[in-house]
């Protein structure tokens, strides 16, 4: 069966209130349910940095004049930006939006990083965008963090559309790769690599869901991916042995309730091998509140805080403030933990 069929199929069977939420993920994830959806930009970009810097110079050259025109800026820019989007970055309105490169300034990102990335990526039609180079960012600090090593056995919770794991993949020759997730978020992550990753941007992998548990058990391929939800975790299907050399979480936990968050960490003990690397990027705090009516009644228990992450399994390795979210200037006030563990019990 043909993958777009295998989803179908699996998208028949799909229970958008299956698997822990919140306030903050139940804002989010209408977005993963459309079939028109952005994906929030954390998708893969294939548009090469010559481009990028072509859009931003126009950019900013045509929108300067209405920057101070109060009623008429807000409309005239978004204008702005739908056509240049749409002249310059082959006819997609929407690519300068979905992957940051009006939203974000370019000084964040120097210079040196930048040709890094493209002398990496770009070979494998991978482009730039503010996430993926996110992903990267944090791949980085990890490599020189743990020796990951070239033959390995992945777990993440909450991989979003697979960026992260699909940068990983061009380091590994051997790698067996589960993902939990929230199942419309698992269809878009599915639909994604089959119709992106795999035929434009080098994917060399297989990808079964979560109704092919079997199959990616039976498979013989060096290099493959499982997704699973969060029922089908608590309800065993990895079973107890300790298989995973690494667990992955970026930005996900910090949306959950610190209780879902510890009942996920609970997990790892049994999962992770002894020596295993665990990596986490999230908030420092977060109150679980999507409106100011919310904060009006906010409660200590309410407030997602990375101390309180049950990670007295691991020893640390790494712990400081994440230097990528610290550059950008309106979100360096809210800080994330860049974390590294390695489980120690």
């Amino acid at each position: 069966m043909e993958p777009n069929e295998r989803l179908n199929e699996y998208s028949k069977q799909i229970d958008v209130n299956n698997g822990n939420s919140s306030k903050i993920w139940d804002s989010l994830r209408k977005e993963f349910q459309l079939k028109e959806s952005n994906l929030c930009g954390y998708g893969l970009s294939t548009f090469p940095i010559n481009k990028i810097r072509l859009y931003r110079t126009f950019y900013r050259y045509f929108s300067f004049p209405f920057k101070g025109i109060r009623h008429l800026s807000t409309k005239v820019i978004a204008l702005l930006e739908l056509v240049l989007s749409w002249a310059i970055l082959g006819g997609d309105s929407q690519a300068a939006d979905k992957f940051g490169f009006s939203e974000y300034k370019a000084e964040i990102y120097t210079e040196s990083d930048l040709k890094e990335f493209s002398d990496k990526y770009w070979k494998h039609n991978i482009g730039f965008s503010h996430n993926t180079f996110k992903s990267y960012s944090y791949l980085k600090k990890l490599n020189n963090s743990v020796n990951i090593g070239n033959e390995v056995s992945i777990f993440e919770i909450g991989a979003g559309v697979f960026n992260f794991g699909h940068l990983l993949s061009f380091q590994l020759s051997k790698f067996e790769y589960v993902v939990c997730d929230l199942p419309e978020v698992i269809a878009m992550a599915f639909n994604e690599i089959n119709n992106k990753y795999l035929p434009l941007c080098d994917g060399n992998y297989e990808v079964f869901l979560p109704t092919e548990i079997k199959e990616f058990e039976r498979s013989n391929n060096d290099r493959k991916v499982l997704f699973i939800t969060p029922d089908q975790l608590n309800d065993g299907v990895l079973g107890s042995q300790k298989r995973f050399d690494l667990f992955v979480n970026h930005e996900s936990f910090a949306e959950m309730d610190i209780d879902v968050v510890n009942s996920y960490l609970n997990h790892l003990p049994s999962l992770m091998k002894f020596g295993a690397a665990v990596n986490i990027v999230n908030r420092h705090t977060r109150p679980q509140c999507t409106s100011y009516e919310d904060f009006s009644s906010l409660k200590l228990e309410n407030i997602t805080c990375f101390d309180d992450y049950r990670l007295d399994f691991c020893e640390v390795v790494l712990k400081e403030s994440d230097t990528f979210r610290a550059a950008i200037h309106d979100k360096n006030s809210l800080p994330n933990v860049y974390y590294v563990g390695q489980v120690s019990s």
